[in-house]
């Protein structure tokens, strides 16, 4: 495998006195895939609110693609193409496939007007790249367990 891509050192963070994370490290290079495992409150999701900016460290250092970084918000992870998937789901039911995927995001033409066009034309790619038998204007209301999980995979892939 070829150089880490993510090296979490040192991390460490306490909540009103107690330690969530005690000098916790992981690296990560590129190609691998992790599972975090553990028991409730072992700080597997402390250590990843962490590294999507949630939460701020209390010390450690997080080097990404050979750099390191401070996360100090969701948006900086995002623009570094760090996401999370959530285990508990969260699409907005009312709205279609691609609405949920590009939420905040959307194409627009003119500065103002949704260009709905471009919306389901990106939406598209997405879909045949994961060659997942979507529509774009699908209601999400009416997807399974299965698929609202695809579809939260979809959009972190597509930041």
């Amino acid at each position: 495998m070829g150089d880490a891509v993510l090296k979490m050192t040192g991390i460490s963070k306490a909540f009103f006195g107690v330690k969530a994370l005690n000098r916790v490290s992981l690296e990560v290079r590129r190609g691998e895939v992790h599972a975090l495992m553990g028991e409730n409150g072992a700080g597997k999701s402390t250590l990843m609110k962490i590294l999507t900016g949630l939460v701020k460290p209390d010390e450690g250092e997080i080097v990404f693609d050979g750099h390191p970084v401070k996360i100090d918000s969701p948006q900086t992870a995002l623009g570094l193409g760090i996401a999370m998937i959530h285990q508990e789901l969260n699409p907005i039911p009312e709205m279609t496939v691609a609405e949920n995927i590009f939420l905040g995001r959307e194409p627009v033409r003119g500065g103002i007007f949704l260009n709905r066009k471009e919306l389901y034309r990106q939406t598209r790619e997405l879909l045949d790249e994961f060659d997942f038998p979507l529509e774009p204007g699908q209601s999400v209301g009416r997807l399974s367990v299965a698929e609202k999980q695809m579809l939260e995979i979809m959009k972190a892939v597509s930041y």
